[in-house]
């Protein structure tokens, strides 16, 4: 079934090939509004892409830059105690 309908696709991606002249010079208009509506379609296609990767990279950071962050002030809380300990100390 599925060998039909690509070999009903590919008749007629030939088809409208091959007569795309015709096709055009009888519908004009819709043809041109059909590639325009395509065109806006596929810049708008680049520009959520883009979009979608950026907020994705920026979420990415931050997750990092918390993942790096807290051992660091963990490790700044632990110096800070073990000072105060340490010179808490009586000789």
């Amino acid at each position: 079934m599925l060998i039909h309908i690509v070999i009903i696709g590919i008749i007629l991606t030939v088809g409208g090939i091959l007569f795309s002249s015709e096709i055009h010079g009888l519908f004009p208009q819709e043809i041109e509004s059909t590639t325009s509506s395509i065109k806006s379609d596929v810049l708008g296609f680049g520009s959520k892409t883009a979009d979608s990767i950026e907020k994705q990279l920026d979420q990415s950071s931050n997750i990092i830059e918390e993942q790096i962050d807290s051992p660091i002030k963990l490790i700044e809380e632990s110096k800070t105690s073990l000072s105060e300990k340490i010179s808490n100390i009586k000789p």
